[in-house]
């Protein structure tokens, strides 16, 4: 069960994302990667970002550091081959001594660990990025072109509240 949430941050960073969602509703279907990378790299400037994978792939690797080995190329279908589907990408954030699960569709205090569903390990913020740069292997439901807008609307929130000294390290 999620604790409730009180930090003044937190709470605005979520009605930030309710905001993205509710705007590009798709996201979650196959854009998670994309949001990931672009968030997580404003959340790793002032928290500690892992990026944590649902495989879809139930008889595959249950570990992403060791799937990460064999890894050539850092795509889907390399990933895939090795065992991992990404049915959903969703960034684990370290802030202020509590750790939250993101994606466009909120935050929640993680409480304890993750559920199975999740792989051991994690991508870098910067695997993530790559990974959702290409459209080959994710939902096309997602309208890539929302991309840059929603890369915007990060950018912009955090500029604000970096500088007005609302979300800090």
């Amino acid at each position: 069960m999620n604790a409730q949430i009180r930090n003044k941050e937190i709470l605005s960073l979520r009605t930030f994302l309710a905001g993205v969602h509710k705007k590009h509703q798709y996201i979650n279907w196959g854009g998670c990667c994309v949001f990931a990378g672009i968030l997580g790299k404003h959340l790793a400037a002032v928290g500690k970002v892992r990026v944590r994978v649902i495989n879809s792939m139930w008889d595959g690797e249950r570990n992403l550091d060791e799937v990460r080995k064999k890894v050539r190329k850092n795509e889907c279908a390399e990933w895939n081959r090795h065992g991992v589907g990404f049915s959903h990408v969703v960034i684990e954030f370290a802030y202020k001594r509590r750790y939250y699960i993101i994606d466009s569709e909120g935050i929640r205090v993680l409480t304890n660990n993750l559920d199975s569903r999740y792989v051991e390990g994690a991508l870098t913020v910067e695997e993530a990025r790559e990974l959702g740069s290409t459209p080959r292997g994710w939902n096309s439901i997602f309208n890539r072109d929302e991309i840059p807008a929603i890369r915007g609307k990060v950018q912009r929130y955090f500029k604000k509240f970096v500088q007005d000294g609302e979300l800090t390290s």
